[in-house]
C-alpha cells in the first residue's frame, strides 16, 4: 500500500478559538464541524494511526491546553511517523511540555495572534530547543493584512525572524 502522506488533524474536533478572519478552521460552526469534541473517538482515530501507512501526521491545536493535552499525548503515541504540530507562540508558551516526542513545531506568526516581536519569539524557540533539543521550529507567517505584508517587508520583520538563531525555518 502506498503511504497517505501527511494526515491533519484538528485537535480541537470544533471551530477553532482563535477565529482569524482568513482561516478556515475558525469559520467551522459547531453544528458544521463533523468532528467536534463529543465526536472526536481517540480510541477509533489512535487504531487508525497504527494501520494506515503515513509519512506525517500533522495537528493543529488551538484548544486550551487542558483539552488538548490529553488527546496530543494520545495521538503521539498512536503515530508511526513523525509528528507536527502547529499552534500559536502563546499556547506554545503556556505548555512547552507538550511537545515532547513532536518532531516539528510550527508557531502562527501573523497579525491577529497579538505583538510580533522578534525578541520574544526568539526567547520562546530558544526555551522550546532548550527543553526540547531535537525540536524543529517553524514560524508560519501569514500575510492576513496589507498592514502586516508592509510590517513583515518593507519594515524588516520578515529578516530579522529569519535571522533567530532559535528559529529552523519561516513560511510565508
Amino acid at each position: 500500500m502506498t503511504a497517505l502522506g501527511t494526515l491533519s488533524i484538528h485537535l480541537d474536533g470544533a471551530p477553532c478559538r482563535v477565529g482569524c478572519a482568513f482561516c478556515y478552521l475558525g469559520a467551522r460552526t459547531r453544528e458544521s464541524a463533523r468532528d467536534r469534541p463529543d465526536q472526536l473517538h481517540l480510541p477509533v482515530v489512535a487504531e487508525a494511526l497504527g494501520r494506515l501507512r503515513y509519512d506525517e501526521l500533522a495537528m493543529a491545536v488551538s484548544a486550551t491546553l487542558a483539552e488538548a493535552a490529553p488527546r496530543l499525548r494520545a495521538l503521539l503515541a498512536a503515530a508511526r511517523a513523525p509528528v507536527a504540530v502547529t499552534t500559536t507562540p502563546q499556547l506554545a508558551r503556556r505548555a512547552p511540555e507538550l511537545f515532547h516526542g513532536v518532531a516539528r513545531l510550527n508557531l502562527s506568526i501573523d497579525s491577529h495572534k497579538g505583538v510580533v516581536e522578534p525578541a520574544g519569539v526568539e526567547a520562546l524557540a530558544a526555551s522550546l530547543r532548550a527543553a526540547h533539543p531535537a525540536l524543529e521550529i517553524v514560524l508560519l507567517a501569514t500575510l492576513d493584512t496589507p498592514a502586516f505584508a508592509a510590517r513583515l517587508v518593507d519594515d524588516g520583520l520578515l529578516a530579522r525572524l529569519v535571522a533567530l538563531p532559535s528559529v529552523d525555518k519561516v513560511a510565508l
